[in-house]
């Protein structure tokens, strides 16, 4: 629907008016699974999830309503919303459609998908095998970690220089980002790292500030490894406590069997001294 240049957001993202947040949010993630983003869904998505900038958009989409008229739809406006001329940024198979002048983040964006598909299908790997020890786990989690920074993280700081920290690009590439450190906390937790795994939740949240199911994933992952934390350290503390304490198959009496034998190697010590004593007494009174 489309009057004076009006864009129905509900439409484009396929919710009704009353969808609430997390209904917009799982259209928008739809969306993004099947590589189908476009500049109308992104703008849709960024004017529902605000509750300022819906509360502004309903408005404008009431009165739309009442003086609705049958005619046929027109494109969007190719550059709403965007901070640099873009275009529309996603076409309807997931790539980006830029001007010639923006090549190179139509290549770094389509290449941090690439990078994104392969660092998933890896950590899947090794999260599905059952028998791994916790050398496995650590080694995998070490290799993950090294696939990450050499594959996807150069690109977000290059995409961010081509396009800009607020651009439309920019914000879908930082959703690939978290949800690729989000996995990289879950092998850490899997690994037993959990003071890493804490670190890796806090990143992956920064990055998916856009995002609110992202975010509220992000927030249980931090609780849940802060947790897995402490019960680890109390663990460690009991571990320490009993190696020093006696094993249960020791007999009891032999503490008392210690005492007693510190009681006579300390008679015999001051038997040996008096000896000595008694004998230098008498070597002195014969000179």
């Amino acid at each position: 629907m489309q009057e004076n240049n009006f864009i129905d957001y509900y439409e484009i993202l396929g919710v009704p008016p009353t969808a609430g947040k997390d209904d917009i949010q799982a259209a928008f993630d739809r969306h993004l699974q099947n590589d189908s983003l476009n500049g109308e869904i992104t703008d849709a998505y960024n004017n529902l999830v605000d509750d300022e900038a819906r509360k502004a958009y309903n408005a404008k989409y009431a009165e739309a309503k009442m003086k609705q008229k049958p005619e046929a739809k027109e494109p969007a406006n190719e550059n709403a919303g965007a901070q640099i001329n873009f275009g529309s940024i996603f076409g309807d198979n997931g790539s980006i459609n830029f001007d010639r002048s923006d090549a190179d983040a139509q290549s770094v964006f389509e290449e941090t998908k690439a990078q994104f598909r392969e660092f998933d299908m890896f950590v899947g790997e090794q999260l599905n095998n059952k028998d791994a020890d916790l050398r496995f786990k650590e080694n995998a989690a070490d290799d993950a970690e090294e696939l990450y920074k050499r594959g996807m993280w150069p690109l977000l700081g290059k995409l961010k220089e081509l396009a800009g920290e607020e651009s439309f690009v920019y914000i879908a590439a930082c959703e690939f980002h978290s949800r690729a450190i989000l996995s990289l906390g879950d092998l850490c937790m899997w690994a037993e790292r959990y003071e890493r795994a804490i670190g890796m939740y806090n990143t992956a949240l920064a990055l998916s500030s856009k995002n609110e199911e992202l975010s509220v994933k992000c927030t249980k992952a931090i609780q849940l490894a802060r947790i897995a934390f402490e019960e680890a350290k109390i663990k460690t503390g009991q571990a320490l406590r009993e190696d020093i304490r006696p094993s249960e198959g020791d007999p009891v009496y032999l503490s008392y069997l210690n005492i007693i034998l510190w009681i006579v190697l300390g008679f015999l010590f001051a038997t040996i001294c008096l000896w000595g004593a008694v004998f230098l007494l008498d070597v002195i009174f014969l000179f």
